[in-house]
């Protein structure tokens, strides 16, 4: 139908049929953009839940720390815990 509309006013292509290669390359340039920005918006979502969770795992990493220096105290949410660190040993106790 467009070819004949086409050809009734003049209106040729260069070769025998229309060109392909532009549409789909514009197809193919949309659909890398789509990708990418999924892929950024799944990035953007880490990033914010890592933003959350750090205070956490450094709270964490305190009281592991704080463990193996000596002794600490962690309040979580309204209890608080104690912690008395000791001397774990050699490693010629546990091998035998």
């Amino acid at each position: 139908m467009f070819q004949q509309i086409r050809t009734r006013y003049g209106l040729h292509w260069r070769g025998k049929y229309p060109p392909v290669a532009r549409p789909l390359f514009a197809l193919f340039v949309m659909l890398l953009l789509f990708a990418l920005a999924s892929s950024m918006d799944y990035y953007y979502a880490k990033a914010a839940e890592l933003e959350r969770l750090q205070p956490v795992m450094k709270s964490y990493s305190d009281v592991v720390v704080g463990v193996m220096n000596g002794s600490v105290r962690m309040v979580v949410g309204t209890e608080a815990f104690e912690c008395h660190g000791g001397t774990l040993g050699t490693v010629k106790e546990f091998v035998k």
